[in-house]
């Protein structure tokens, strides 16, 4: 199995095989009345409530959190303990209708069809309808990202999650504080596959 999992320092990127992926740089934000707010996937509305009570006004408040919400998005990683999970084992045998499918076939059952997933959720990086799919799982099961996988589209469901089993031992598939930077989840597919906006994942 030649996936490969490493840790990986978040800051304005992150490196690993010769591979770059680039984070968003996380700045703190500041005003007179609040040394720094940080919303962290957790309830916005009550963000909200705070910035409007401290005298922020609705529209630098909108501005604010949805900036706060993109960058949110561009970090997020997809827990260990989702992909080991019989929901996300389930969704993908049951859009591919295969038993064991590669993420080939999950690309094309997932968003090469009438109902993609994430097509009625806005993308928080570009307001525009379509998200990428670390935005459509649950909120527990996105968070920073803390590991860089190096792998393939080519290798199948049980390649990954056997892989994910050895990596995390036993007790894996109920680890909560491992979330991947896997390129299936958090590239939105809407862009790169539909629009073909960049380099698609024809090769992967």
């Amino acid at each position: 199995m030649a996936l490969a999992v490493s840790h990986v320092r978040l800051g304005t990127s992150l490196r690993q095989v010769g591979a770059t992926a680039r984070l968003a740089a996380k700045a703190p934000f500041r005003t007179s009345m609040v040394t720094a707010v940080r919303i962290a996937h957790l309830d916005v509305d009550k963000h909200v409530a705070i910035l409007q009570k401290l005298g922020m006004k609705p529209a630098e408040t909108e501005q604010k959190v949805s900036k706060m919400m993109a960058n949110q998005s561009l970090i997020a990683g997809v827990s260990i303990r989702y992909l080991l999970s019989e929901s996300f084992s389930h969704l993908a045998k049951q859009r591919t209708g295969l038993a064991n499918p590669t993420f080939n076939d999950m690309k094309s059952a997932f968003w090469l069809c009438d109902d993609p997933i994430g097509h009625d959720i806005r993308c928080p990086r570009d307001g525009r309808m379509g998200c990428a799919l670390v935005d459509w799982i649950p909120r527990l099961d996105r968070r920073e990202q803390s590991h860089f996988l190096s792998w393939t589209w080519q290798y199948s469901l049980s390649d990954l999650q056997s892989a994910l089993t050895s990596f995390g031992g036993s007790e894996a598939h109920a680890q909560c504080d491992i979330f991947f930077y896997v390129c299936f989840f958090v590239n939105n597919q809407f862009r790169i596959i539909l629009e073909s906006s960049q380099a698609g994942s024809e090769d992967l």
